[in-house]
């Protein structure tokens, strides 16, 4: 977090007024920040250490909106790593999304703290295992865990390796066409499972060969 020079404050009063506006929330009557440090090179950079991704947005909306003007909160550099062979009723959902409190759990099980993790394999089929990509808070826990070769996941080990990002061309998951997106698109819908139009993959009863 950093401050414009007219709207400093301390590292105590952010904490303070951070820790007061977010024990108004339900469920948060005994929240704690988890450390506020001060940058020695620059004593106007504040930070405030973040349990996972959910707690960053909440700090973040806070501190936006009650430090004062010029208040902007800085997100910390990630070091992410590949896990594969992960078992997926261990991290989504039956909604496909990451479940609530993997982060924190699987930072636990491994001895480090995973800011976030995102999914890479297909959500939609139904193979029982598939890659992640965890976001740690330490460079060193990265290199620790990427030597080892393992990742424990809900008592299984996946296998880590160095994640190389790779953009994906932007495609429309109504018509299937590369290109533009669907709140964009004004084709026919077509099935991505057997290219037929006029229904989605989720309704589709046609046996792939």
């Amino acid at each position: 977090m950093t401050e414009s020079e007219s709207e400093k404050a301390s590292a105590g009063s952010i904490r303070a007024t951070i820790e007061t506006e977010i024990r108004k929330l339900d469920d948060h009557t005994h929240w704690r920040c988890r450390a506020v440090t001060v940058s020695p090179r620059d004593t106007n950079r504040i930070r405030i250490a973040c349990r996972d991704e959910a707690e960053h947005q909440l700090v973040k909306k806070v501190a936006e909106a009650k430090i004062g003007a010029g208040a902007r909160v800085l997100r910390d550099e990630l070091y992410p790593i590949k896990v594969d062979s992960v078992k997926r009723t261990a991290v989504l959902d039956e909604n496909h999304e990451i479940l609530t409190g993997a982060a924190a759990a699987l930072g636990e099980e491994n001895e480090t703290t995973v800011a976030k993790m995102t999914w890479l394999s297909s959500k939609e089929t139904a193979k029982p295992y598939g890659s992640m990509v965890v976001y740690l808070t330490k460079g060193t826990d990265a290199r620790r865990l990427l030597v080892d070769g393992y990742f424990h996941v809900g008592g299984e080990s996946g296998t880590t390796s160095v994640f190389e990002y790779r953009p994906r061309p932007v495609q429309c998951y109504n018509c299937q066409e590369i290109g533009h997106k669907a709140f964009q698109c004004k084709k026919i819908q077509k099935c991505a499972k057997c290219s037929t139009e006029g229904h989605h993959h989720s309704r589709c009863d046609h046996t792939v060969p």
